[in-house]
């Protein structure tokens, strides 16, 4: 017999929704069990309309349903005018991930199911699924409820908490909620000592195995990949300034650790998305949800003043695991170290976005190549500043 199949119509804001969705369900769904949606969240042209937080997401509740059920009327009488997704699991809505996954939400019964496409291998959805088992080792990641390998998914609780937000400026915020949370994820497995040497070594063979994907690459993505290797090989050449036995901290890291993947309340706090789970330098993390950050920021002279604020907050945290005794290895996770870390986290996360996709196109390529120019200008910004407060040093002496 036949499985059913359920028919997902795109509607808005990456929002597939099941066509069979009864209209009232989903708008009590949305408004109450949304809150991971940021959309709904979003505020109106009306200034008197946003100071009520209950009016501004009733609101946006039901746009979001006039244009699903204004779709809904069109594709039935005009099928493949808008986007839809087939697939025989049930549920609300659907989400369509970068790597091909497809997560169906299924707010009656408060879980998330990833299915992954067929053009995915059978090793490779292993891979990710015990991925995600593995994350269970933190407290802060969703319950697996169940999975199957060969029927390609993997279910997880749906967590109904909001996306927080942070500035850079609110330091109290950011070391009173985001510090407990890197520190969870970070001793979620024992901390493991490695040495720069066996790093370095280790970072080089994985980034060939990478760069064998661009054979047979055109004259852009020639002209792309010399400048992501060149910026790597200048990383490479500054840890190699320590002596190869210098040892690392490697930690429990999630991996793409943005405010997006954390939600909380008041009470509480969970992490999701844990496909990029691995163990990684101690502050990857930390610097990831930071640059990920910096990467939204338009304004240069922001940017700028960013480079003060990172190392205040890298200060801080080291503070915080000092006096919470989260790192008992204080030789090797040291505050003087600011600039090793972030080197290492350099080298981490351009290899992880090239190894995000099994075949690279051009139009990605960039996307990593941004990522790399955004480190390049923060490192200028970094010596710039250096070479401003030198300035004011020999200024001050001299008047003296």
């Amino acid at each position: 017999m036949k499985n059913k199949e359920y028919t997902y119509l795109f509607v808005d804001n990456s929002l597939y929704i099941n066509l069979e969705q009864n209209i009232i369900s989903l708008m009590i769904y949305l408004f109450f069990k949304g809150k991971p949606f940021n959309f709904l969240e979003r505020k109106t042209n009306n200034i008197v309309l946003n100071q009520f937080v209950f009016l501004n997401r009733t609101f946006r509740v039901f746009e979001f349903i006039y244009l699903f059920n204004k779709k809904r009327r069109i594709h039935d009488k005009s099928n493949g005018i808008f986007p839809t997704i087939t697939s025989n699991f049930s549920g609300n809505c659907l989400i369509v991930l970068r790597q091909g996954e497809r997560k169906i939400i299924n707010f009656r019964e408060n879980n998330v199911l990833t299915y992954y496409s067929r053009d995915i291998g059978t090793n490779t959805i292993e891979n990710r699924i015990n991925t995600i088992i593995n994350s269970q080792k933190c407290n802060l990641a969703p319950t697996v409820i169940n999975y199957d390998i060969k029927k390609r998914y993997i279910r997880e609780d749906y967590i109904n908490l909001k996306t927080p937000s942070y500035n850079y400026y609110n330091t109290k915020h950011i070391n009173n909620e985001l510090f407990p949370i890197l520190s969870k994820i970070m001793t979620s497995t024992n901390p493991k000592v490695t040495l720069l040497g066996d790093y370095l070594n280790d970072s080089t063979k994985r980034l060939n195995v990478v760069m064998e994907r661009y054979e047979n690459k055109d004259s852009v993505k020639e002209h792309n990949i010399i400048r992501i290797c060149n910026f790597l090989n200048d990383i490479k050449k500054f840890l190699r300034s320590y002596p190869s036995g210098k040892e690392i901290l490697m930690v429990f890291s999630h991996g793409d650790f943005w405010e997006g993947n954390i939600l909380r309340s008041k009470s509480r706090s969970k992490v999701i998305d844990w496909n990029t789970l691995e163990v990684r330098s101690a502050y990857f993390d930390f610097y990831f949800i930071l640059f990920h950050k910096i990467s939204q920021i338009k304004e240069e002279t922001e940017r700028i003043y960013i480079v003060e604020q990172i190392d205040l907050l890298f200060s801080n945290f080291n503070v915080y695991l000092k006096e919470n005794n989260i790192i008992s290895n204080s030789n090797t996770l040291n505050g003087e170290y600011a600039e090793f870390y972030r080197y290492l986290f350099y080298v981490e996360s351009i290899l992880l976005k090239l190894q995000e996709y099994s075949e690279m196109d051009s139009k990605y390529l960039k996307v990593v190549l941004s990522w790399v120019e955004l480190l390049e200008l923060y490192e200028y910004n970094m010596r710039s500043k250096e070479e401003q407060n030198q300035l004011e040093l020999n200024g001050i002496k001299k008047l003296s």
